[in-house]
């Protein structure tokens, strides 16, 4: 892979944008920081969910997310509201890392009332803990 994008700089990794780790195609590669990196990660296996922020505790959802070493409390969902906790922790994840995304938001129009809320968390965490630059 260095030979494809060069040596990575400082604490660079190569990132695989399908996220198939087979696929070393200049136009798959990109650099990414290490977090960048691990919010790229597809879903946990072994979790009770098998879907990564969202862990079934009594009967509930609890969708939390992790951000430059702070972590979200999204919400904690009903067993059958599943899909708006996908919804929730995909559009969060969107708006936090951008194109180091692989959450989808599933097929559910989060209400209004729920995207003022994180957008008011996700503002309130940048504000105490502004992104960093990595060049």
């Amino acid at each position: 892979m260095e030979r494809v994008l060069g040596h990575p700089v400082g604490h660079m990794q190569v990132d695989h944008i399908d996220a198939n780790r087979l696929n070393c195609c200049r136009n798959n590669l990109r650099l990414a920081t290490a977090s960048e990196n691990q919010a790229f990660k597809n879903n946990q296996l072994n979790s009770t969910s098998r879907h990564k922020g969202i862990t079934l505790r009594s009967g509930k959802y609890d969708v939390r997310l992790r951000y430059q070493h702070h972590r979200l409390h999204l919400g904690r969902y009903e067993y059958d509201d599943f899909d708006l906790a996908v919804a929730v922790y995909g559009y969060a994840h969107r708006i936090l890392w951008g194109e180091f995304t692989s959450e989808g938001q599933g097929n559910i129009q989060l209400p209004q009332a729920i995207q003022d809320k994180i957008d008011e968390q996700i503002a309130s965490l940048l504000k105490v803990n502004p992104p960093s630059l990595s060049l």
